[in-house]
């Protein structure tokens, strides 16, 4: 079977493109008051950062805090759910610069990875995407997580920096209005 090098290629750039938008986001989140350098965000479960980021965007765009459901079970989570309160958001959205938009929405939307004879079909974003690569630690045993100090650096020195005016005003406001949602799961955390 043939590889269409355009097709790759543009998926290439995607990913690239998605990972630098999301990473924006995530340092954009950041709670310099309390420790410059650090973002603590629940780490072990894909549908936590999923949940805070869909969030994030939803008040963002529609200017009301969003009713997300739990995040659930660790082996399924309602990737479809957060998905579902994504779309509704998108239906309202005069805020997003369409770049981010779409790369949001690889983000977001769940797809299926085909079981093998001797595991299950299993459903995924592009969230644990992004988590799998640029976050390694993320699935340790511990209930919080942070980015590396590098990944700060590039986020400040080179991709915001990177990204047209709107674009900035995107990454900067989703990611203050999630804080608010990685907030509200650390407390739960730390109750349960």
């Amino acid at each position: 079977m043939a590889v269409n090098k355009v097709q790759l290629s543009k998926e290439a750039r995607n990913f690239g493109f998605d990972n630098d938008v999301f990473l924006a986001i995530l340092y954009s989140s950041m709670n310099p008051s309390k420790d410059p350098t650090q973002i603590y965000f629940p780490s072990k479960k894909e549908g936590y950062i999923l949940r805070e980021l869909v969030g994030g965007v939803s008040e963002y765009v529609t200017g009301k805090k969003s009713e997300l459901p739990e995040v659930g079970n660790f082996f399924n989570p309602p990737l479809a759910a957060f998905y579902n309160v994504f779309c509704e958001a998108m239906k309202k959205d005069k805020k997003l610069d369409e770049d981010i938009r779409s790369s949001l929405e690889r983000r977001v939307k769940p797809y299926d990875i085909s079981g093998t004879d001797y595991t299950e079909s299993i459903t995924s974003t592009g969230i644990n995407d992004f988590v799998e690569v640029m976050l390694p630690d993320f699935f340790l045993q511990r209930k919080k997580t942070s980015l590396p100090y590098a990944m700060v650096l590039k986020a400040e020195r080179e991709i915001i920096p990177g990204l047209n005016g709107r674009q900035i005003q995107n990454v900067t406001g989703i990611g203050k209005l999630m804080r608010n949602y990685i907030e509200e799961d650390l407390k739960a955390l730390e109750k349960g």
